[in-house]
């Protein structure tokens, strides 16, 4: 019998590159767009049914969100939350929507502290990241088996912005310079782009 797993924000890039890896691994998966009201509870505890092996949240913004997500977790073997590199902040408090990027003396890390939590608007550059922290605490402190996942720079099929084109075809054409955003320094400077939900 095959596994079941739920991920909600199945339609979004993460959502379907997780649902077609797992499918090729012989998962069954549902994986609902919009006909899920993410803000119902009682259409997400429909979307869950009986359960499942593996339920994916693509979609928690908010402590809210993750709420209304404890008693699904309950009723599923292993819950992911995929959250954003948006939480962590550098030693001066600055984060990737800050109107000042953040300098990070090196790879950012579990251990990078992130910003308060917060239940401002999740829509906004300052409000994100602080409802994704508070979104993550409330689901860590269940003591439910949740993993949080932090991406960064997501690409791939179906991406809508996609943004690594231009750096293949640079990488191809053998240009030895790179146009990175205003807050790089140099060519081996990693790109910080703004992070957000939309």
């Amino acid at each position: 019998m095959s596994k079941r797993a739920l991920i909600l924000g199945g339609t979004g890039l993460i959502g379907r590159a997780a649902a077609r890896r797992l499918r090729a691994h012989g998962w069954t998966v549902d994986a609902p767009g919009r006909e899920v009201d993410r803000e119902d509870p009682a259409a997400i505890a429909r979307a869950l049914g009986d359960g499942a092996d593996l339920l994916v949240d693509c979609l928690c913004y908010t402590a809210e969100h993750a709420r209304t997500l404890l008693p699904l977790a309950r009723a599923a073997t292993s819950t992911v939350m995929i959250s954003a590199k948006a939480v962590y902040v550098d030693d001066q408090g600055r984060h990737v929507n800050s109107p000042e990027p953040p300098r990070f003396p090196g790879p950012v890390t579990e251990d990078q502290p992130t910003m308060a939590p917060g239940s401002g608007d999740f829509q906004t550059r300052e409000g994100y990241g602080a409802n994704k922290v508070a979104a993550e605490r409330t689901l860590l402190d269940s003591g439910l088996p949740i993993t949080v996942l932090r991406p960064s720079k997501v690409h791939g099929v179906g991406n809508k912005r996609p943004l690594e084109r231009y750096f293949v075809e640079r990488v191809l054409a053998r240009h030895p310079w790179w146009c990175w955003p205003a807050v790089a320094r140099a060519p081996t400077t990693r790109p910080q782009r703004p992070t957000s939900p939309r």
